[in-house]
C-alpha cells in the first residue's frame, strides 16, 4: 500500500501602494496555511512482505508577516540618487502531532492486527503519539542606495534573509525542533556603458559575502545505540564571490558575450570533534557521526565562465536574415552531495560545453523561419546529480544522473497573420 498523503493550503496577501512626492511606498501583510487532512500514512518500512515500522507526522504550519518598502527619489538634491529599504516581520508556527508505531519483527507472526492505527496518532502498542510545537518570529530587511551617473549605474544594498524551523519525527527528545538559519548578505555593484573608439561596450560586475548562521542540513547521531538522520543546525558558514558581464560589439552584426562568476563558499569549521573514532569526517569510520563541516558546498563550482558569439551574415534582405551562433560553458569541479569530503566520488570534475546553432528567419522573403542546431558538441559525460554511498559505512553504490548527451534538432516555424511580415 502506497503513502496517501493529503494536504490543504490557505494563503491570501493584502497589499497597497503610493506615491507620495519622492518616496515610492508599499505595505503589506500576508497569511498561509497549511495542514494534512483525512487519513494519513506518512511512511512504513516493509520487510518479508510485512510492515514492521510506520512513521506517521501531521503537520500544521502557519505563517504570517507584515511588511513595508519604499524608494526615496533625492534626485532635487544629487540628481540620480535613490536610497530604498523595506523591512518585514514573519512569525512562523509548526505544530506535529507524531508517532513511531513498532510491530513484531518475527516475519512469521503475522501483523495483521485489526486494532492497528493508519492515519491517525494514538497510543498503541507502546507507542506514545506527542503533540509537538516550534516558533519562530525575526525581523528581516533590507537597505540600499543606488547612483545613476548616466552611462554608469552603481548601487550597493545590505539584507538579511531568514529560513524557519522546524519539527523532526524522532524518537530523541533532544532533537525534536531545529531552530530558524538566518543570513547577512551585503553586496556592491555597478553597470556601465560606453564605447571603446567606435565600438560599444556594456560591462556589469557585482560583488557580494554571505554569512550563513545556525545552517539547517541532515544529520546523522546515535540514539539508544542506533544511528538515525535528521535535520540539525550544524554550524554557520559563508559564501562570497564576484560576479561579471561583458558585451562587446567588434564590427557590425557581430556581438560577443562573456559572463563569469568567482565564488568562495566554506562551513566554518567549528568546535566538534571531527576525526575522532566517529567523528563526522573520519573516512575510517563505518559510522561516522554528526555533519563534516570540510564538505564542500552543493553545486558551487569556484570558477565558471561563458562565452557566446553571435554573427548576423550580411546579406541581401530579400533573401531573409541569417545569423551564425556559438556558446561556451566551462565550470571547475563541483560537488553534487552533501557528503563531499567522505564521497569523494560525489566531486564532478571541471567540464566544458560547446553549443552551436543557425537561425534563418524570414527564408527568401517568405514566412519561413528555420533554425538548426547541436548542444554538447564535444559529446562532454559530465554528471548533474549523484548519491554516492561508495564510503567505508556505506552500501558501496553510487547513483548518478548525467547531463544530456549531443544533440541536433532542427525546426521550421510558418508565421501567420501580422506576424508574417
Amino acid at each position: 500500500m502506497a503513502p496517501v498523503i493529503n494536504g490543504r493550503q490557505y494563503s491570501d496577501e493584502l497589499q497597497a501602494s503610493g506615491k507620495f512626492g519622492p518616496l515610492s511606498l508599499t505595505l503589506g501583510g500576508y497569511a498561509d496555511l497549511q495542514r494534512l487532512v483525512g487519513p494519513q500514512e506518512r511512511s512504513y518500512i516493509v520487510q518479508f512482505g510485512r510492515v514492521q515500522r510506520a512513521s506517521l507526522v501531521l503537520p500544521r504550519t502557519t505563517s504570517t508577516a507584515v511588511y513595508g518598502n519604499g524608494e526615496l527619489d533625492l534626485g532635487s538634491l544629487i540628481p540620480g540618487f535613490k536610497l530604498n529599504g523595506g523591512i518585514r516581520y514573519t512569525k512562523d508556527t509548526n505544530r506535529a502531532q507524531a508517532v513511531t508505531y513498532q510491530y513484531v519483527a518475527d516475519p512469521t507472526v503475522s501483523n495483521n492486527d485489526p486494532n492497528r492505527p493508519i492515519g491517525i496518532c494514538a497510543n498503541y502498542g507502546g507507542a506514545q503519539c506527542a503533540s509537538l510545537q516550534q516558533n519562530s518570529s525575526v525581523v528581516t530587511y533590507e537597505a540600499g542606495a543606488s547612483y545613476d551617473l548616466g552611462r554608469v549605474f552603481l548601487y550597493g544594498a545590505f539584507r538579511r534573509g531568514y529560513r524557519p524551523g522546524g519539527i523532526n519525527v524522532t524518537v530523541d527528545p533532544s532533537k525534536l525542533i531545529y531552530l530558524p538559519e538566518n543570513n547577512y548578505e551585503f553586496e556592491i555593484g555597478a553597470k556601465a556603458q560606453f564605447r571603446v573608439g567606435d565600438m560599444p561596450v556594456r560591462f556589469n560586475i557585482a560583488a557580494y559575502h554571505d554569512a550563513y548562521k545556525s545552517i539547517q542540513k541532515a544529520t546523522s547521531y546515535q540514539f539508544n545505540g542506533a544511528t538515525t538522520t535528521n535535520i540539525q543546525n550544524i554550524a554557520n558558514g559563508r559564501i562570497k564571490g564576484i560576479e561579471y558581464e561583458l558585451t562587446i560589439e567588434p564590427v557590425a552584426a557581430l556581438t560577443v558575450g562573456i559572463s563569469g562568476a568567482y565564488t568562495d563558499a566554506k562551513y566554518d569549521i567549528g568546535t566538534q570533534d571531527l576525526f575522532g573514532p566517529t567523528g563526522a569526517c573520519n573516512t575510517a569510520s563505518f559510522t561516522p557521526l554528526g555533519f563534516c563541516t570540510l564538505n564542500r558546498l552543493m553545486s558551487t563550482p569556484e570558477n565558471t565562465i561563458s562565452v557566446n558569439v553571435t554573427y548576423v551574415l550580411p546579406v541581401s534582405e530579400t533573401l531573409g536574415k541569417i545569423t551564425l551562433g556559438g556558446d561556451y560553458y566551462h565550470q571547475s569541479s563541483s560537488s553534487l552531495g552533501p557528503a563531499s569530503y567522505q564521497v569523494p566520488s560525489a566531486v564532478e570534475a571541471p567540464y566544458g560545453l560547446l553549443n552551436l546553432n543557425m537561425s534563418w528567419e524570414g527564408i527568401a522573403g517568405s514566412p519561413l523561419d528555420l533554425r538548426v542546431f547541436v548542444t554538447n558538441v564535444a559529446n562532454k559525460i559530465y554528471r548533474i546529480s549523484t548519491s554516492a554511498q561508495d564510503y567505508r559505512g556505506g552500501y558501496g553504490i553510487a547513483a548518478s544522473v548525467y547531463g544530456e548527451p549531443r544533440m541536433v534538432g532542427v525546426s521550421l516555424r510558418y508565421r501567420f497573420g501580422a506576424d508574417a511580415r
